[in-house]
């Protein structure tokens, strides 16, 4: 029962860390020259360095 409330846990901090990127980064944090499809994936690169950043801490 612990380990599975260990797991829950974890799986709850993993998905607030990666909603807490997607909120952090915005189209104000790319490069305003992008455009089509370069517009996500930018954004989506900014979110993962985010959250590796954030991992790191």
């Amino acid at each position: 029962m612990t380990s599975h409330v260990l797991q829950l846990a974890t799986q709850h901090r993993q998905i607030m860390l990666a909603l807490n990127s997607f909120h952090a980064i915005s189209m104000q944090d790319i490069d305003s020259a992008l455009t089509g499809p370069a517009i996500g994936a930018a954004l989506r690169q900014a979110r993962i360095e985010h959250l590796q950043v954030r991992n790191q801490c």
